[in-house]
């Protein structure tokens, strides 16, 4: 039907079909597994029998529906808005299950989450805007208060088609694809918390795919990149000089980038891997490591920085910094690195920084320099 006539709701369609049949053909006696009797209107429990050490025994649970929740909620509504090229604010979203929580737990309701299935089928009924919300909102009492016991004669194998043929949108293989051709990390993130909920059980597999992106943000922290940059040949610019054969390096001078975070996981991969290179034939007089894409340091990377610098000094060398953000520059000064490496060392690009160190080449010895 959502094929052939896709304007005809057909989830509503077949849900009457298949009562109408059921009760007709008396289909529970040839052995058709129906809903059953569902209890209708509002029924509230005391709250006397609710004590300090049953709300103890109750936060492990909670603890596990906020995250299960939150996170298969703002998955669907990511899903939603990248489908309908919305933008997403997971924060707002936060506020708005809180809230909504806080007005079930007052009147004694169900947790209130993002429902796959529930958005698949409104999503494929049409529902486009928040009337959609009030419209079902006011389905939802209707059915509670008054229409809730019409469900007794439904089969429960149409209920679990209906849902079924809604979330059967939201599969989509070709993302498992491009994760295997793009980078196989994420493929066996996506692959493990996918396993994970289908042979364990959603809470475990929610924790096995964080667990596994911890793991692969800490290996990609752990395997920074590292570029030697070359002047181009018109001078503009400086590129990698593995992908740029054109470029060509400085005389006296080897330029770095740290294409990472410098923090605890790779501060020591990156004294090593500098002072490595900064020993090699010709021993350069200057490293200037260009720091646009470290977007943070630690105190553990402002340590290795001063380890740098004191290396490179004992050896004659300097150390200077090009492109370096307003964040890390603030960091260093609060951490007193820069008392270390000198208000001079960073300048607001590789050219300028290269210019630096070419003068300070050229300058002649001082009598204090002399002795």
């Amino acid at each position: 039907m959502s094929r052939f006539v896709p304007k005809v709701p057909g989830a509503v369609v077949v849900v009457i079909v298949s009562i109408l049949a059921a009760d007709a053909l008396d289909l529970a006696s040839h052995g058709v597994q129906l809903v059953g009797e569902v209890p209708t209107g509002f029924s509230f429990v005391s709250w006397s029998s609710v004590g300090a050490e049953k709300l103890v025994d109750m936060l492990p649970g909670a603890f596990a529906i906020v995250i299960v929740g939150f996170a298969e909620s703002v998955a669907i509504a990511k899903a939603y808005a990248a489908k309908n090229h919305e933008r997403l604010d997971a924060n707002q979203e936060l506020i708005g299950y809180g809230a909504a929580n806080l007005g079930a737990g007052v009147l004694q309701g169900f947790t209130v989450t993002g429902s796959l299935s529930k958005s698949a089928a409104a999503d494929d009924a049409g529902g486009r805007t928040p009337v959609l919300l009030i419209v079902t909102s006011v389905l939802v009492l209707a059915t509670v208060l008054f229409i809730a016991g019409v469900f007794k004669n439904l089969p429960d194998t149409i209920l679990a088609a209906v849902l079924i043929h809604a979330v059967s949108g939201m599969i989509d293989f070709s993302k498992l694809r491009r994760l295997w051709r793009a980078y196989l990390g994420e493929f066996w993130l996506a692959t493990g918390a996918l396993a994970g909920v289908v042979i364990i059980d959603v809470l475990p597999g929610v924790l096995i795919g964080v667990a596994l992106s911890f793991m692969l943000l800490i290996r990609r922290l752990d395997h920074p990149t590292i570029e030697i940059l070359g002047r181009t040949p018109d001078g503009s610019t400086y590129t990698d000089m593995a992908t740029n054969p054109d470029a060509k390096a400085v005389p006296g001078i080897l330029v770095c980038a740290f294409r990472a975070p410098l923090v605890f996981a790779n501060a020591e991969i990156f004294t090593d891997e500098l002072t490595t290179r900064t020993n090699g034939s010709p021993r350069p007089d200057t490293l200037i490591l260009d720091c646009d894409g470290m977007p943070e340091v630690d105190t553990t990377g402002a340590d290795a920085l001063r380890q740098l610098h004191d290396t490179l000094g004992s050896l004659g060398q300097r150390l200077l910094l090009a492109r370096v953000n307003k964040a890390v520059i603030d960091f260093l000064r609060r951490d007193r690195t820069l008392d270390t490496l000198g208000e001079h060392a960073i300048y607001p690009t590789i050219r300028e920084a290269v210019t630096a160190a070419q003068a300070i080449e050229r300058r002649p010895l001082v009598e204090e320099e002399i002795v």
